[in-house]
């Protein structure tokens, strides 16, 4: 929540798909401390057990975790029900998020986060956000000449904005995202 706008606006850190770069992620964390509310990985962290993950909500993936992570995490952020999941366990999605948005829809949810496919992603219909960061480690996306993205996502009563940036922090405005709720 950003201080002295009470329940107007939250920002969410969104990250998916490190694979083990966790020293990566913390520069992210680092870099965007001070302006978000909530910090959330998509799964394929591959975080070791000596790997400091205390205020990140995570799910697991479909890659090796030395820590025990839940599949999927229901989180409520203001008036916003988030759903956060992998998206490994849903067939196909890297073709379409179909499955994902009925999954969203079934489950009541205002926002459904994934990673798994390493490509950025974010689409509205029927009341629903879908979003994948993309991969911090590595990009899928040939559009992009970014080594890796992550989100930001920032909630407010009326709007929801989706902000991607590369690895080094820098803001991709050709995938700037405002949907009207």
């Amino acid at each position: 929540m950003v201080k002295g706008l009470s329940k107007i606006m939250t920002k969410v850190l969104i990250m998916s798909d490190t694979h083990g770069q966790t020293a990566l992620m913390h520069d992210v964390i680092k870099r965007h401390r001070a302006e978000v509310d909530k910090i959330i990985h998509a799964g394929d962290g591959q975080f070791a057990s000596s790997d400091d993950i205390t205020n990140v909500i995570a799910v697991c993936g479909n890659m090796a975790e030395e820590i025990k992570l839940p599949d999927e995490k229901t989180l409520e952020i203001d008036d916003t029900r988030l759903l956060l999941c992998h998206g490994h366990l849903d067939e196909n999605i890297a073709y379409s998020p179909m499955r994902l948005q009925f999954k969203g829809l079934e489950n009541q949810t205002n926002v459904l986060v994934f990673g798994h496919t390493h490509q950025p992603f974010a689409s509205y219909f029927d009341d629903l956000l879908l979003l994948n960061p993309g991969s911090l480690a590595k990009s899928r996306d040939i559009r992009l000449k970014a080594t890796g993205t992550y989100a930001i996502l920032t909630i407010t009563t009326q709007n929801y904005l989706v902000d991607f940036y590369n690895q080094e922090g820098d803001l991709l405005p050709s995938l700037l995202i405002n949907y009207k709720r």
